[in-house]
């Protein structure tokens, strides 16, 4: 007599019901196997400019850490505080004036001279030195309107950035003029009154030759703190920001860029 095993209604031999589980298993292990393929495929190569050149982050021999346009959105990032936040082993330091920042990489911060860490815009130093502030400049947290991503590049960078970049270097990429004709509004209201008013126009001047793209930005907050003494705000600030772009590509082996 031969053993059964009870389904619902309907009884199953126990050889008719190993070869069952054993086709099922294999069509789970084979569906499984299409799954892990279908997800293979869609991830998306991540492309880096460290280096001065696009290349495979895999394949850079430096340690980068590289925030998307959808990171930088979603996070809300407007200054390197912000990209400190969501980077390893940077550190921003503000002191109570504009002068009395700094910035480190691993840890290295300068007693003296300009700071141990490039910030860059494109590729280029906008980093400065400030005077009164031992390795700290007025220019390191500038607040950001258009970026495509941030690279952050740990460890010894001077050949590529400068004396400067002694500990590594953040370089924002700032986003290149549209082919087609594209105009953005972004609107964030937040306690303690910050106000953050943006808005782009950009697209082609002349068709697959030439093309611009102009930013406008407000921004305003109270303030975080209150002044025991006076009762008024503190940490406040109110500013106003436009910038223009062009990108002029006249064939496919040339092209020039230009923001300010």
């Amino acid at each position: 007599m031969r053993e059964v095993n009870f389904q619902g209604d309907r009884l199953m031999p126990v050889s008719r019901l190993a070869t069952a589980a054993a086709v099922a298993s294999a069509a789970g292990l084979f569906s499984g196997t299409l799954l892990a393929q279908n997800n293979a495929q869609t991830v998306e190569e991540l492309v880096v400019s460290v280096r001065k050149t696009d290349e495979n982050i895999q394949e850079v021999p430096v340690q980068v850490t590289s925030l998307s346009s959808e990171v930088v959105r979603s996070e809300a990032i407007r200054e390197i505080g912000d990209v400190a936040r969501l980077t390893p082993s940077l550190q921003f330091d503000q002191g109570f004036w504009a002068q009395d920042t700094r910035v480190s990489i691993r840890g290295l911060f300068n007693r003296a001279g300009r700071p141990s860490a490039a910030v860059l815009i494109d590729g280029i130093d906008v980093s400065s030195e400030a005077f009164e502030s031992s390795g700290g400049s007025g220019l390191l947290n500038q607040r950001l309107l258009d970026v495509e991503r941030i690279e952050v590049a740990r460890g010894p960078q001077s050949a590529l950035y400068g004396r400067a970049a002694f500990a590594g270097g953040l370089n924002y990429i700032t986003r290149r003029p549209d082919d087609e004709l594209t105009t953005t509004a972004d609107i964030r209201i937040a306690e303690e009154g910050r106000l953050d008013l943006r808005g782009t126009v950009s697209g082609p001047l002349i068709d697959d030759v030439l093309s611009a793209k102009i930013i406008g930005s407000h921004y305003e907050l109270d303030g975080d703190y209150t002044n025991p003494n006076t009762g008024g705000d503190l940490g406040g600030g109110e500013s106003d920001g436009i910038g223009v772009s062009f990108e002029w590509t006249p064939s496919d082996s040339f092209s020039a860029y230009w923001n300010n």
